[in-house]
């Protein structure tokens, strides 16, 4: 698929983000690497399906992680535009729905030790991060799905570990060629349609339904 002659066409275009069908292609072929603006591109179709102010979600672009962890070297220039980048995203962001709820455990903490009046032991209390479902298979490139899946399904009061298995990775990877292309949010009308027009060209486009409505079924509820 990634070597065809249409390989440079943009197959995904949500609003300027954009995937070319090479990239796609190389991410979610079986064993492939996950490119990460393809994960962006979910990032950005998961926002147009559900709005922040109904989702209560933000999906941050890596280049936010970027910034945080540092990977930008000795370059300063580079420093600044991350740092502009992850301004610019919590603005978006902040506009799209208050990033204030961060403030909701000290409001807690506060009101508790003013009305309560009873030590509760809150300054003891750690950060705990949720069971999700996660590669266990040595040299596989599986983790971008999984990524992908967590995303995906996140949400409050939900244990991840019921919704998706590890042998569910290569149905995934089904899935989101074909969710990521054929959408109302994607403006690529060229790309999309060479993808059907040339389904015998690109296999791993093709979808067998039997197969695939059994996927389904199979799942937890």
């Amino acid at each position: 698929m990634a070597e065809t002659k249409h390989s440079y066409l943009a197959v995904i275009d949500y609003e300027q983000v954009a995937v070319k069908l090479s990239a796609l292609a190389s991410s979610l072929k079986p064993q492939g690497r996950v490119y990460y603006f393809v994960v962006n591109a979910l990032c950005r179709l998961l926002f147009h399906r559900k709005h922040p102010k109904n989702s209560y979600k933000h999906y941050f672009f890596s280049k936010v992680g970027d910034y945080f962890i540092g990977n930008h070297g000795p370059n300063d220039s580079k420093e600044k535009e991350l740092y502009d980048n992850v301004v610019k995203y919590f603005k978006g962001a902040g506009h799209a729905r208050s990033l204030a709820y961060n403030q909701y455990i000290p409001n807690l903490t506060t009101i508790w030790s003013e009305v309560v009046q009873i030590d509760f032991g809150f300054h003891g209390y750690e950060v705990i991060y949720a069971d999700v479902p996660q590669q266990t298979k040595n040299f596989s490139n599986d983790s971008g799905i999984f990524a992908m899946k967590n995303l995906e399904l996140w949400e409050l009061n939900v244990y991840l570990m019921d919704k998706f298995l590890e042998a569910d990775i290569g149905h995934l990877r089904i899935k989101y060629v074909n969710d990521m292309i054929f959408n109302e949010y994607n403006s690529s009308d060229d790309g999309r349609s060479k993808v059907m027009k040339y389904d015998a060209e690109l296999p791993m486009v093709e979808v067998h339904p039997q197969r695939w409505n059994s996927y389904q079924e199979q799942q937890p509820v």
